[in-house]
């Protein structure tokens, strides 16, 4: 039939990831998370593989650093001091 399923945690430094993967973020420190709100910001989450570094890695060389590269000094504008 199909393939064998199996649930873990790991932090990802003794187990890395084979195919797919959850991530969850908890953005509230002192609070306890809202159970019974369905999406308040509290706790982020999303989907990486086990690809996302090296598909992270083309996108920065292959796409934002060509075109940060090519802007010239004066495109860049002023950041303000905050």
């Amino acid at each position: 039939m199909g393939s064998h399923k199996e649930f873990f945690v790991t932090d990802g430094e003794k187990v890395k990831l084979k195919g797919k993967g959850l991530y969850f973020v908890r953005t509230t420190k002192d609070k306890p998370v809202k159970v019974d709100i369905a999406s308040d910001d509290q706790v982020l989450f999303g989907e990486i593989s086990e690809h996302t570094v090296t598909t992270l890695n083309t996108m920065i060389n292959s796409v934002y650093k060509p075109m940060v590269s090519s802007l010239e000094s004066n495109e860049w504008g002023k950041c303000e001091s905050d």
